[in-house]
């Protein structure tokens, strides 16, 4: 979805649609309607960005805390070994 500028200084909007595997620009025009779809477009990227910026945090999360229980877990193991030959 973009703006084009044609005419001079005026502005039309126009969304690309998917045709029999082949991407075409749809003319949608330039005014109220063009403005809310391409508001609603805007919207809805923000929304895909927020998200993606949440999944990226949580897996940085989840990564942090694999590292630390790969760590808890190896500390176990060592001290578990220690045990065991000090008791023969």
């Amino acid at each position: 979805m973009s703006w084009d500028r044609k005419q001079g200084d005026r502005r039309f909007y126009y969304a690309s649609v998917r045709e029999g595997g082949r991407v075409r620009k749809k003319y949608i025009g330039r005014g109220q309607k063009a403005q809310d779809l391409a508001r609603e477009v805007a919207e809805r990227q923000a929304a895909r960005q927020a998200d993606r910026a949440a999944r990226m945090a949580e897996q940085t999360r989840v990564a942090a805390a694999e590292r630390r229980l790969r760590d808890l877990r190896n500390m176990v193991g060592l001290l578990v070994r220690v045990v065991l030959e000090g008791a023969g």
